[in-house]
């Protein structure tokens, strides 16, 4: 819907409800009253879609279509009991219509009368149009699904969306098995068949965009994502998810233009202007990314992730106290969020508050105990606090933990800290044979270490060759 037709129908709403709320009388053409209930439908408001159409019975009553409409909302609105009476009225109107047929399908459907359904689709096989077909072959899609009869069904969707990609409901059937059942290589050709004959297919660049990111060729993801909102500047998700993708691939600026074009176009809402927010924040614009995080804070008070991240303005700016004051709030909303702790557990060490920095750390490995950044950040903690035999059995207990080398090297750390040399070059040797790219974690405890000449010759020793 471009800009001139998106008015017209705001217009034509407006002057519906004014109808409405006036009572006076009006004579509608049919083509207003089928915009309207087009309207409405997209918006899934059936029940003003419903009433719209009983206003077009009773002014053209014998018009088909509004009792063919009539009986898709009934449907929708899952008032059965109503259905049948419009449908012997209507096929007395046309008899043999195949349209009325394919209705009755879904109400026999509604009506969990299955075989019966099915047995009326499969006489309608070669007698529908595209468009017909398409609806015909979703309905024989769900009625197979609700009998768990699963084999077959992706190639009915297939077919289904390449008869008519403009049917929203057969694009997102069809990405929901798709992603059920991980195909995403075969989505990959289905949506470029698509393409190919209409380049203009908003979503299905979208759900191409995805399947490839699912697949992990980003590039592509990217592109596909970026065609999606310049082919229907109305397909919001895409903006998000472009964005979202940027900036999981750390293409900070890249994602920021995308959110900004989004907020101008739509409502913006708390989380997009927190993600504009620390778009800002990585590219070193503090003071942007703090008045989106104000901004972001006043759509939603309540929002503990934007609390956190001016929280981390204020960190990054070295203002201790008011970064405390914002973890705080954050927390006092959501609890068990344990970079909230770690973060907080900081800028109290830098405020020299030992105890509080110490009670912050350690909320943060018991809510995160898998992950061993929370176990890096209190180890150092208390190497700094030169309480080196308590970090050497933290980091201990931190293996048993955690996954991987981490904390064998976060260990052995501690054990140079505390002039344990012999033991610790012992477990040096052993551990950069197993995983020597994890070695770094011994410059992130004791920056000194990178130059000692002993540790450097083993790590010369040990390197993998290339």
């Amino acid at each position: 819907m471009n800009d001139k037709e998106k008015i017209s129908i705001e217009h034509l709403v407006q002057a519906y409800d004014a109808y409405v709320e006036c009572g006076t009388s009006k004579m509608w053409e049919e083509k207003e009253l089928f915009l309207l209930m087009d309207y409405f439908a997209v918006e899934r408001q059936y029940e003003r879609s419903l009433e719209i159409c009983e206003e077009g019975i009773n002014h053209f009553p014998y018009s088909l279509t509004f009792y063919l409409k009539k009986v898709i909302y009934l449907l929708e609105l899952n008032k059965v009991d109503e259905v049948n009476a419009i449908l012997e009225h209507v096929n007395a109107l046309s008899p043999g219509n195949h349209v009325v047929t394919l209705l009755h399908a879904r109400l026999l459907f509604k009506t969990h009368n299955n075989a019966e359904a099915l047995s009326l689709i499969s006489g309608l096989e070669g007698k529908l149009d595209e468009i017909r077909t398409c609806e015909m072959l979703l309905l024989k899609a769900n009625i197979l699904e609700e009998e768990g009869r699963n084999e077959g069904i992706f190639q009915i969707l297939s077919q289904a969306v390449l008869l008519d990609a403009s049917n929203e409901e057969a694009i997102e059937y069809f990405w929901a098995w798709i992603e059920s059942y991980k195909k995403y290589e075969e989505g990959i050709l289905i949506f470029g068949k698509i393409l190919d004959s209409n380049s203009y297919n908003g979503l299905s660049w979208y759900y191409l965009g995805l399947s490839q990111a699912y697949l992990g060729n980003y590039d592509e993801a990217l592109e596909a994502l970026e065609f999606a909102y310049l082919s229907t500047p109305t397909l919001e998700i895409a903006y998000r998810e472009y964005g979202n993708l940027c900036f999981e691939l750390k293409k900070f600026q890249k994602a920021l233009e995308a959110y900004e074009e989004m907020i101008a176009l739509f409502v913006s809402d708390s989380e997009i202007l927190m993600m504009c927010g620390q778009c800002c924040l990585e590219l070193n614009q503090a003071q942007k990314s703090l008045a989106y995080f104000r901004k972001a804070l006043q759509s939603d008070p309540m929002n503990d992730e934007v609390l956190y991240h001016i929280g981390e303005v204020f960190l990054q700016h070295k203002d201790w106290k008011k970064a405390i004051l914002y973890y705080k709030r954050a927390i006092n909303i959501e609890d068990q969020r344990e970079e909230y702790y770690s973060s907080m557990g900081i800028a109290y060490q830098q405020m020299g508050d030992e105890e509080k920095a110490e009670f912050c750390f350690q909320e943060a490995v018991n809510l995160a105990p898998c992950e061993s950044k929370y176990w890096l950040y209190y180890l150092s903690f208390l190497i700094h606090a030169d309480r080196k035999q308590e970090a050497i059995e933290l980091a201990k207990a931190g293996e048993l933990e955690t996954e991987g080398s981490t904390m064998i090297f976060a260990h052995i750390a501690c054990l140079l800290a505390a002039g344990q040399r012999k033991e610790a070059l012992m477990m040096l040797g052993v551990a950069l044979e197993e995983d020597y790219s994890t070695h770094t974690v011994l410059f992130t405890l004791l920056p000194d270490v990178e130059t000692d000449p002993e540790v450097s010759e083993m790590l010369q020793y040990y390197r993998p060759e290339s």
